[in-house]
């Protein structure tokens, strides 16, 4: 299976939504249910494909050229940064009761009289699937 055969399943699809044949919440399921699929599935390919292009430079395949790749992640072990995480934390949860305020016209102060800057909000709508 190719691309092409992937375009072709989700044309088919999309079709069905537009001419009423298949339920469009029907159609989500699908695709949500496809992508968790095949991410598992190239997860269980990703021993055999590192062994297969190990010290590889320019291992191709279609129009891709396939690398090993890494990174560094850091788990910091300071209370000092523990402690500066909250004072962040308390100081985020009074913009937003600082936004709060202004919505009903009035400032919002800290403990030092000053006025806090209310948080900005920022809306997104998604999709949640539960399964039963």
């Amino acid at each position: 299976m190719n691309s092409a055969n992937n375009l072709d399943i989700i044309e088919k699809l999309s079709l069905e939504v537009e001419e009423g044949k298949l339920d469009s919440v029907k159609a989500y399921v699908i695709a949500y249910e496809a992508e968790k699929l095949w991410g598992e599935f190239r997860k269980t390919l990703m021993d055999t494909v590192l062994n297969k292009i190990a010290g590889e430079k320019d291992y191709t395949c279609g129009d891709y050229r396939v690398l090993e790749s890494s990174r560094t992640t850091w788990k910091i072990n300071d209370p000092e940064v523990e402690r500066m995480k909250a004072i962040i934390k308390a100081r985020e949860i009074l913009a937003k009761k600082a936004f709060k305020a202004s919505e009903q016209g009035e400032d919002f102060f800290d403990e030092n009289g000053e006025i806090i800057p209310p948080a900005e909000p920022k809306y997104s709508t998604f999709i949640k699937l539960e399964r039963l």
